[in-house]
């Protein structure tokens, strides 16, 4: 007589339906009745309110979409940078999170939200755009003043629901693009919107986390590692995409065109400064253009602004 294969045991976190979940927990529901009341739920969304069906359907298009447009690889790389541990399951948490995020509030992943600590991180960018997008910002301001090289200031917000404060102080280092005043008032901002606009904040570590994490490789929590091939734990579930591929195989080319030199670009246009910073860019990496920097030294100068 053959012996019967052991039956897999059925957990919270392998169940494959909803009633298999409740059996877990030992919770009885009609899902019929279920099914008809998630109709009339509604959740609010970037498109307007719908009910959970369509909410649930929404998120799984953006965790489809995240794979399909390589999304997901880049999230994935950048949460094992920071974890040699993490696993599949972490990663495809966060994704989560982010289809989630960006359904509700138009939050898009590394632009507005980065993987830190196995959960999601809101940049100033994000709550940023999800204010203005939202027509409750009335007006912002500063208030700011420079004792000794350190800028302290405190940036005020008034929306519609009231008026928020941040404040943070900020001291020149020894990099040459580093500009306290400046990163004073992203962090000042950036406090007083998560007050405005409290998206995911109970959630978050509660620091700033945008230049000592995912910043400067001398300041990580965790050591870089380098990644050249697809994360394994998800290597069933998708295959590099070929633009991603075929970046990776012009990292080492002489001129890269990737969206981290294309946002900072942007970011440098933005600044009044951006002459010298220019110059200084150039002179760290002794390149003669912009153009020039690969992927890791355009991030690397990101994290740095």
């Amino acid at each position: 007589m053959e012996k019967e294969g052991k039956k897999k045991e059925v957990t919270i976190w392998n169940a494959k339906n909803f009633d298999e979940f409740l059996g877990v927990l030992g919770e009885k529901v009609d899902l019929n009745a279920f099914t008809e009341m998630k109709k009339k739920l509604t959740v609010s969304t970037m498109y307007g309110e719908v009910d959970l069906n369509t909410y649930d359907a929404l998120v799984a298009t953006k965790l489809f979409q995240y794979f399909q447009y390589g999304i997901a690889y880049r999230v994935g790389k950048m949460i094992k940078k920071q974890d040699s541990n993490a696993d599949g399951n972490d990663i495809k948490i966060v994704l989560l999170e982010m289809a989630r995020l960006e359904v509700e509030y138009g939050l898009r992943p590394i632009t507005h939200i980065l993987p830190v600590g196995g959960s999601t991180y809101i940049k100033a960018d994000g709550y940023l755009f999800y204010g203005k997008r939202s027509g409750k910002i009335k007006s912002m301001r500063y208030e700011e003043h420079e004792e000794k090289g350190a800028w302290t200031t405190k940036c005020i917000v008034e929306t519609t629901d009231g008026t928020f404060d941040g404040v943070t102080t900020e001291r020149a280092n020894n990099n040459r693009m580093s500009d306290p005043r400046e990163k004073a008032r992203t962090k000042s901002m950036r406090r007083a919107l998560r007050k405005a606009f409290p998206i995911g904040a109970g959630d978050e570590p509660l620091i700033d986390v945008e230049e000592s994490i995912v910043a400067r490789p001398s300041e990580q929590v965790q050591p870089p590692i380098k990644i050249d091939k697809p994360i394994s734990d998800l290597s069933e579930l998708v295959k590099k995409p070929k633009e991603v591929a075929k970046r990776e195989e012009k990292s080492k080319a002489k001129i890269v065109d990737t969206s981290s030199v294309k946002e900072l670009y942007r970011r440098i246009n933005e600044r009044e400064d951006k002459s010298k910073l220019i110059a200084d860019i150039k002179a760290q990496y002794n390149i003669k253009s912009l153009a020039l920097l690969t992927e890791e030294q355009a991030q690397e100068v990101l994290s740095a602004l």
